[in-house]
């Protein structure tokens, strides 16, 4: 399926234009198409109003994909509830492997891409904390892990390492 940032820079190609003309022509960037085509984020209302009109085309094609009026209502993405676990539970769920073997447990919904096995946690602390910036996981938030993933040179990974006072397990967030 296209996203908006691919339909986006089709439809420049096909005018013809640089990023830089149809920034101008919409009141915005030739960075800000960038970022839009590349999907790092997408434009608001006004923005896109200016962009349709730029590229001769609907806000609905541009969001969705929709070219005909008619069909420019987008069918609501009910979501995908995984488990949500409090640290600790967290930890015997990966070391027990499974939720089956948890009893009753709590679930979200969320929006984004998951698989059979993915489940969610609030972060406890700030161990990944970035006063810096980037990456960064400020304590509350909610993060999906995906046990088993594999991992590459500078992924965000959740590891159980024993604690070192009590030889129990313990589980941590770094990159």
């Amino acid at each position: 399926m296209e996203s908006l940032g691919i339909r986006l820079k089709k439809l420049r190609k096909d005018k013809g234009l640089t990023q830089v003309e149809l920034g101008k022509l919409s009141g915005v960037t030739g960075v800000t198409i960038g970022y839009w085509e590349k999907d790092l984020n997408e434009p608001g209302s006004k923005a896109l109003s200016k962009l349709a009109q730029a590229l001769g085309t609907t806000e609905s094609y541009l969001l969705y994909g929709v070219s005909s009026p008619e069909l420019s209502f987008v069918q609501s993405n009910p979501g995908t509830k995984i488990p949500y676990f409090s640290w600790g539970d967290a930890i015997s769920f990966l070391i027990l492997e499974g939720e089956k073997t948890m009893g009753n447990v709590d679930r979200i919904t969320t929006f984004f891409d998951v698989v059979e096995g993915d489940f969610a946690v609030s972060m406890p602390d700030d161990t990944m904390h970035n006063p810096s910036g980037s990456p960064s996981i400020p304590v509350g938030a909610t993060v999906i892990l995906r046990p088993g993933e594999s991992y590459k040179n500078g992924s965000i990974v959740a590891v159980i390492v024993p604690d070192p006072l009590t030889n129990e397990p313990s589980m941590t967030i770094k990159n």
